[in-house]
């Protein structure tokens, strides 16, 4: 196999760099959520909130199917001349689509606030409205990295991005408080615009340094490469809008289902602040592991599929799955058990009631952590082999379910409802999704390995949760059982062989994970 593009190119030096710095960006996102939460409150944050599916959809419509497209096409190419015109004419189709959702959004940003209840939200609309054009200018350049399995820029335009979005929102949020919420809430959005423009400043420096000078003018060129361009994003972009798409559904549905069940507008609003806001941002945090596989996958199984290493394909496939698991798992587990002790750790503005519904909403939400990640594998893997549609089709089938389910459930069950609905259909479309993959490449999925994964995941936060009991629950003991977790899960996967020899010496670090365990007598 590939076992070489796994340890030299895969999962190596740039994989991890790219993990590394995105776990870095989605924890200074996480921690910027903290005291932002504390300036605005549940409902200000609902309100925060409330912006982002339209400017998500935009995103999406405008930039998200492009690092696929264009990171695929690249690593197509041999010749760095032919590698710039993929990005020069992605650079022309980026800066047109972006333009149309910046415009789009200032025109109709007084249509969306009244649709979703509250007019005053157009004025967050109109200055988010910038960044949907700077945004698209930072896809082309990231897909056009990450299709020369060079993670490092993207690396660090995470955290350029993360870093400023946090010292400029919270401050701008905090000046612009004193003038009242929805002033405070268009500075934390004001800090997202800046952020985005001075990532993109980062990245284009990076570009000019990296394509030494070569010059790409040909209109032909273009022309032909922006039909490539179009070809492979059309399909993926409609597979991309589904999620983004739901989310903007729900910014509608879900405060008004609340207003029909009895709740009043602010109620409403703060539920969905709930779910939205701390949960979603405790769920997507370990999610960003697979995130990163997923980006490495890409372009990685694109190579082998060209070079027709049948073999080492599938082999890549599986293990990227394991990595996934092994990564992902132990959170969600640990999320379940201990949410009430997390939300009341990172939220102690929160009256009582909301750190509970909050804590209910966490341990539901909690297996979406698996779900969802192992979703973004396989939906690299289908793009990666071709089977451009596939993800497409599974995709819409699980938002229109989660449309249905959510009528129901939140119905009967209130904001609990739309967390039920959210794994429901979740869980149904990875199975879908698992079903596909195995009809095509005859390769049974790693779902033995979830089995051991899951269990000492299990015991491992188990036994956390005994020391966390029996030191009264307080703070220093969260923090000693947390640590019992950690230490246990790796040396009980360590012990088990879940990774083999050959497969953990070619992770970065793995060779003296593998020294050690042999001298501890936890391997043979």
């Amino acid at each position: 196999m590939g076992k070489g593009l796994i340890n030299k190119k895969g999962f190596s030096s740039g994989a991890v760099a790219l993990t590394f710095s995105m776990l870095i960006s989605k924890i200074i996102g996480a921690v910027y959520r903290i005291p932002l939460t504390n300036i605005l409150g549940a409902e200000g944050m609902g309100i925060y909130q409330l912006v982002f599916p339209v400017y998500a959809l935009l995103l999406t419509l405008s930039s998200g199917a492009m690092p696929v497209a264009v990171s695929r096409l690249v690593a197509e190419q041999n010749s760095i001349e032919d590698k710039c015109r993929i990005y020069s004419a992605a650079k022309i189709i980026l800066f047109i689509l972006g333009l149309a959702g910046f415009l789009f959004l200032i025109s109709f940003a007084s249509v969306f606030a009244y649709l979703q209840g509250n007019p005053q939200i157009k004025y967050g609309y109109y200055v988010i409205a910038p960044a949907v054009l700077v945004v698209s200018a930072i896809a082309g350049l990231r897909g056009y990295f990450q299709g020369n399995l060079n993670m490092y820029p993207t690396s660090l335009s995470h955290i350029t991005e993360q870093t400023f979005k946090l010292i400029l929102g919270l401050a701008f949020s905090i000046v612009f408080s004193k003038f009242g919420l929805i002033y405070a809430v268009c500075g934390a959005l004001v800090g997202i615009t800046f952020s985005e423009i001075i990532t993109f400043a980062v990245l284009y420096v990076i570009f000019l340094i990296k394509r030494k000078g070569i010059k790409v003018n040909s209109f032909e060129s273009l022309k032909a490469n922006g039909k490539k361009i179009i070809k492979v994003a059309s399909p993926v972009l409609l597979g991309g809008l589904v999620f983004p798409l739901s989310q903007f559904i729900d910014s509608f549905l879900i405060v008004n289902l609340l207003v029909f069940t009895g709740n009043t507008s602010s109620q409403a609003t703060t539920l969905y602040g709930l779910l939205t806001g701390p949960v979603s941002s405790l769920i997507n945090l370990p999610v960003v592991l697979s995130l990163t596989i997923a980006v490495v996958v890409l372009p990685s199984v694109t190579k082998l599929r060209i070079n027709h290493d049948i073999d080492g394909l599938k082999k890549f496939g599986e293990f990227s799955l394991k990595i996934s698991l092994f990564a992902t798992v132990p959170f969600a587990v640990f999320f379940f058990f201990f949410s009430q002790a997390i939300i009341g750790l990172l939220y102690p503005s929160f009256v009582e009631e909301e750190i509970s519904i909050c804590a209910k909403l966490l341990s539901v939400s909690a297996l979406n952590i698996i779900f969802f990640s192992q979703i973004q594998i396989y939906t690299s893997m289908f793009q990666a082999l071709d089977r451009l549609y596939e993800p497409v089709k599974i995709t819409v089938f699980g938002a229109v379910l989660k449309f249905i389910l959510n009528i129901i459930l939140i119905l009967f069950f209130g904001i609990s409802g739309a967390a039920f609905s959210s794994v429901i259909s979740y869980f149904i479309t990875l199975a879908l999704f698992i079903f596909d993959y195995r009809r095509l490449t005859g390769e049974k999925t790693v779902r033995f390995v979830f089995i051991k994964i899951f269990t000492l995941s299990l015991l491992s936060v188990l036994a956390a949760f005994l020391v966390y009991f029996f030191m009264n629950k307080n703070t220093f003991a969260f923090f000693v059982a947390g640590f019992v977790a950690v230490i246990l899960y790796f040396i009980t996967v360590t012990a088990s062989n879940l990774f083999d020899d050959a497969e953990l010496s070619g992770l970065k670090g793995g060779k003296i994970i593998l020294s050690i365990a042999k001298k501890l007598k936890l391997r043979r």
